[in-house]
C-alpha cells in the first residue's frame, strides 16, 4: 500500500467508507442503496458528499493505514501539528497541480464566495453569462486558451468534455474584446455561434448584435463581483451527478437524435406557455430546478420549489417525489437562472418520463431581460440604431428593447405542433415574481422602475424583522455558508449587539449558534501550542438544514414561499 499515491489512497478510503454504508442485501447483486447518520441516500453521489464532508476524520484515519503510516503531532523534522496526513495532503496538491493544471480550488478549504461589494470603485463594467454544450477534445487546452483570452478579467469558467460554463466580470472595453475573440474562435465555428467574428463598427469596437446579446447575456456589474478569475477543467460543467449520461437538447441535435417531446422556448413563448399552464394547473408540472435558496428571493407562478441545496441533488429529489409531482400532469414545464441547468434537467427528466418537457432558454435572465425591454419599448420595431452613431449603452439598450421582434414560433414549438400568439407589448405583465439570484457579489438581478409592480415586490422576509425583504449574507456558523435573508438594517444591529463575535452574529439556526460557540470553545482549547493534545473539530447537521432535507423525503407540496422560522 506503500506505494499508493496520496489521492489515489484518498479516494480509496472514501471507497471504503461508502461501500461500509451500503445497504446489505441478501441476494447476490448489491444494493443500491446507502445509509449513514440516521438517513437514506438512493444515489451514489449523494453518499459520498456525506462521508466527504461529515465524516472527514474517518476518511483520515482510513487513509493513515492505507498509506502505513502514523498520524503524528509536529516533530523535530518540521512536520504538521496536525499530522504526516496534512504535509503529504499539500505536497500531493502542489504535485498535482503542476501535472494536472486548472483542477486546483478556486479558494481556500472551508470558504465560500462572497455575496456583498466591498469595492470602491463607481460600479461601472460589464458581466457576461454564457454556456455551451458542445464536444471540447481537450478541456485542458481549452482551458489554456481561455486563460489568455480572459486576460484582466474576473470570473467563473467550467470546461468538460460537454462543452462550457462561463462567467466573466470587467470593464466594457475587457469584455467587448473578450466576446470578439471568443466569437472568432474555430473549433466552434461561426455558424454554430450564429455570430460573426467581424462585428466591429467603424472605429473597431465590437458591434453588439441581438444574437451576441442572447448568447452572452451582458448585464451591468464591475470586475469586483468576483475576487479573481477561476479555470477548471471538470468532469461535468453542470454536475448533475450521473456521470455525463445525460444528452441535452444540444448533443441531441448534434448526433441527430433530436426528439419533438422536448422543447426549448424563448421568453415570449415560454410566457405564453406558462399562462395556459396556469389556466390549466391540473394538467402541466412547473418546475423549477434551481436551489433552494435562489427560488427563495424569485420564482415563477405556480412553480413547484425543489428544496435541494445543490443541482446534484435534483435525481434524488424527483424520483423521491417522483408520484406526488406527476399526477395527472400531461406535459412538464423548467426552467433556471441561464438556461445551463434548465436543458441537462431537462433532458433528463424526459428520459425519465417521456412526457413532453417544454424549457425556457435563456433561463430567468434572458426572461427579465424581455419584460425589461417591453416596459421600456417605445420605439416601432426594427428601428435599431447605428451601432457607430451611439454609445455602446444605447446599442445595448436598443438591442433590449426590440429582443424577439418581431415575434415569431420557432421551428422546435411548430414542429411540436404548437401555436403561438404573442402577448401584446401592453398587456405583458411579468409572471416572474421577486430577483433573479445571481452568483456573483451583486446577489440579484430584477425588473426595472418602468417595469415593477406587484410582481416586483420581494417575495421573501427578512428573519429578524419579518418585513419583505430579499437582501441575503451569509451564516457566521463555522463551515455552513448558508444564505440568510435579512435586512441591512436588521444585519447592523445584530452585528452592533455582538461586537464579540468575529464572525458577524448571523445565524441560520439556533443549531448553528450553538455549534459556533462550541467551535470558539474548541478554538480555545486547542491552540497550537497544545501540540498533540490538538482535536479536531467536527461541525454537524444544523437545525434548519435536517428541516430541508426531510422536506425531499416528506413527498412535500409545491410550494411558492419559504417561511424562515428557525430563530
Amino acid at each position: 500500500m506503500a506505494s499508493l499515491t496520496f489521492s489515489a489512497a484518498k479516494r480509496k478510503a472514501l471507497y471504503s467508507l461508502v461501500e461500509r454504508a451500503r445497504i446489505s442485501d441478501d441476494s447476490t447483486s448489491r444494493s443500491d442503496a446507502w445509509v449513514c447518520c440516521g438517513h437514506t441516500f438512493a444515489l451514489l453521489p449523494e453518499i459520498s458528499r456525506h462521508i466527504s464532508r461529515d465524516h472527514a476524520a474517518d476518511i483520515l484515519q482510513a487513509l493513515d493505514s492505507l498509506l502505513a503510516t502514523p498520524s503524528k503531532s509536529q516533530d523535530s523534522n518540521g512536520t504538521s501539528e496536525h499530522g504526516p496526513s496534512d504535509d503529504r495532503a499539500h505536497g500531493e496538491e502542489q504535485d498535482r497541480r503542476a501535472s494536472a493544471p486548472f483542477t486546483g480550488r478556486r479558494a481556500a478549504k472551508g470558504s465560500s464566495d462572497s455575496v456583498a461589494l466591498r469595492c470602491q470603485c463607481d460600479g461601472s463594467g460589464t458581466v457576461i453569462l454564457f454556456y455551451k454544450y458542445c464536444a471540447v477534445d481537450d478541456p485542458t487546452d481549452f482551458c489554456k486558451a481561455m486563460e489568455r483570452l480572459c486576460a484582466g478579467l474576473t470570473g467563473k469558467v467550467r470546461i468538460s468534455s460537454e462543452g462550457l460554463n462561463v462567467t466573466l466580470a470587467g470593464s466594457d472595453d475587457d469584455i467587448d474584446k473578450f466576446v470578439q475573440a471568443f466569437a472568432s474562435l474555430p473549433i466552434f465555428g461561426d455558424s454554430d455561434w450564429g455570430c460573426s467574428s467581424g462585428n466591429t463598427n467603424s472605429d473597431g469596437r465590437l458591434e453588439w448584435t441581438p444574437q451576441l446579446y442572447c448568447f452572452f447575456k451582458p448585464s451591468p456589474g464591475c470586475i469586483h463581483v468576483f475576487d479573481s478569475l477561476s479555470i477548471k477543467a471538470v468532469p461535468e460543467i453542470c454536475p448533475l451527478g450521473l456521470n455525463n449520461s445525460v444528452q441535452t437538447p444540444s448533443t441531441m441535435r448534434h448526433l441527430g437524435t433530436d426528439t419533438p417531446k422536448l422543447v426549448g422556448l424563448t421568453p415570449p413563448e415560454f410566457h405564453q406557455k406558462l399562462s395556459q399552464a396556469l389556466d390549466d394547473p391540473n394538467n402541466y408540472l412547473i418546475l423549477d430546478t434551481r436551489n433552494y435558496y435562489e427560488s427563495k428571493i424569485g420564482f415563477f407562478e405556480g412553480a413547484v420549489l425543489p428544496p435541494i441545496r445543490k443541482f446534484s441533488s435534483f435525481p434524488h429529489y424527483f424520483e423521491t417525489n417522483r408520484d406526488q409531482l406527476l399526477s395527472g400532469k400531461k406535459e412538464i414545464i423548467t426552467y433556471c437562472t441561464g438556461g445551463i441547468r434548465c436543458e441537462k434537467a431537462s433532458a433528463w427528466v424526459m428520459e425519465q418520463t417521456d412526457m413532453p418537457v417544454y424549457m425556457l432558454e435563456g433561463g430567468i435572465h434572458m426572461y427579465i431581460e424581455w419584460i425589461n425591454g417591453r416596459a421600456r419599448n417605445s420605439d416601432p420595431p426594427g428601428s435599431t440604431l447605428s451601432a457607430s452613431a451611439v454609445s455602446r449603452e444605447s446599442q445595448l439598450l436598443d438591442i433590449q428593447k426590440h429582443l424577439y421582434n418581431p415575434i415569431a414560433g420557432n421551428d422546435e414549438t411548430e414542429a411540436a405542433g404548437q401555436e403561438f400568439n404573442p402577448p401584446p407589448a401592453s398587456s405583458t405583465v411579468s409572471l416572474f415574481r421577486g430577483k433573479n439570484y445571481v452568483f456573483d457579489a451583486r446577489q440579484s438581478l430584477g425588473l426595472i422602475p418602468e417595469a415593477c409592480g406587484p410582481e416586483s415586490s420581494p417575495v421573501s422576509q427578512c428573519q429578524q424583522c419579518r418585513k419583505p425583504q430579499d437582501h441575503l449574507a451569509k451564516c457566521a456558523g463555522q463551515g455552513c455558508h448558508l444564505l440568510i435573508v435579512v435586512c441591512p438594517d436588521c444585519l447592523r444591529s445584530i452585528q452592533k449587539q455582538q461586537p464579540a463575535d468575529p464572525s458577524g452574529g448571523l445565524y441560520c439556526c439556533r443549531g448553528c449558534q450553538a455549534m459556533q460557540a462550541e467551535f470558539m470553545l474548541h478554538q480555545s482549547c486547542n491552540s497550537p501550542d497544545t501540540g498533540a493534545n490538538a482535536r479536531r473539530w467536527k461541525r454537524r447537521i444544523c437545525d434548519c438544514e435536517n428541516e430541508r432535507r426531510q422536506q425531499i423525503d416528506e413527498h412535500s407540496m409545491p410550494r411558492t414561499k419559504q417561511d424562515d422560522t428557525h430563530l
